[in-house]
């Protein structure tokens, strides 16, 4: 072969190796373009579908590990989300770019302590340091540290006097003090910001529930999850209220929406456990009870 014909050759197996990773390239950001979309609308299961298109085409990609990670923290799989989140600590993520997803994570975990020992203070800037003033303060609230999660709470709100979680988290603290009229209208003040929160929903329909307004809890628990369908909590509230109500087919499919998405969710298990009761499935009732005892 002669050289002028290795030189072609060999610009040619360039050109096509430049064009297969511009195709990669941009495989894997349309995939991560369409993912944000669907996190926005919160349409977490199309989320996952496209982060996993991107992810196939370049499984480094972090920005869809840490899209991945957000969109598992709203699912409520704090687990999974855990363990994505190391990931990115192994790929070179900083633990202060993480620190208030890890904080979520354990949340959901119920990891209270490792709250309080592992996502502390320092000067990452308002919003940071706001947000894990609240983290904090909802961990305290696990640990029933109540004075610790007010002052956590309103320390939060210092940093950032229109901080809805705070508020909502301040609510928390009076509920737990029994002062429902205070509670209310923290989380009021919170549904006014400009931010959806299907968080303060579902905290609105635990205190109507505790007010005996039924009707208005449920209300309230299906706004939740209009903004955010696929929402573990507010579907795990709803069945509860349903249940509340002897209302045991009404639950069904969001008790079957949890175990769907966590199979090894103790409180969706338990629940189903009472339905299939309830509806004559005793075999089956006895065997979820034994995976949750």
């Amino acid at each position: 072969m002669s050289s002028l014909l290795k030189q072609i050759f060999q610009r040619l197996f360039l050109l096509a190796a430049f064009i297969f990773s511009l195709s990669c390239f941009s495989s894997e950001n349309d995939a991560y373009e369409q993912a944000l979309k669907s996190f926005y609308d919160h349409k977490y299961a199309e989320t996952i579908i496209h982060l996993k298109n991107a992810l196939k085409a370049n499984e480094k990609h972090i920005p869809s590990h840490l899209l991945l990670a957000k969109t598992l923290l709203a699912q409520g799989n704090g687990t999974v989300a855990e363990t994505e989140l190391n990931d990115l600590q192994a790929m070179g993520v900083d633990f202060n770019q993480l620190i208030t997803l890890f904080g979520e994570a354990y949340l959901l975990q119920d990891k209270y302590q490792k709250v309080i020992d592992t996502i502390t203070s320092g000067f990452r800037g308002k919003d940071i340091e706001s947000q894990i003033l609240f983290i904090r303060g909802r961990a305290y609230i696990g640990l029933n540290q109540i004075r610790f999660a007010e002052q956590a709470f309103l320390r939060a709100l210092q940093l950032q006097p229109d901080f809805p979680m705070a508020k909502l988290g301040l609510a928390q603290v009076m509920m737990k003090q029994n002062q429902l009229e205070r509670a209310m209208r923290y989380v009021d003040e919170a549904l006014n910001s400009y931010l959806p929160l299907p968080n303060a929903w579902i905290m609105k329909s635990v205190l109507l529930q505790m007010q005996g307004k039924q009707q208005e809890a449920l209300q309230a628990i299906n706004k939740a999850l209009k903004l955010s369908p696929d929402h573990l909590q507010a579907r795990l509230n709803r069945a509860s209220l349903y249940l509340s109500e002897n209302k045991y087919k009404e639950a069904l499919p969001d008790v079957d929406f949890i175990l769907n998405k966590i199979p090894a969710e103790p409180r969706a298990k338990y629940l189903k456990a009472i339905i299939n009761a309830a509806l004559g499935d005793e075999k089956e009732s006895k065997e979820r009870l034994n995976e949750v005892l």
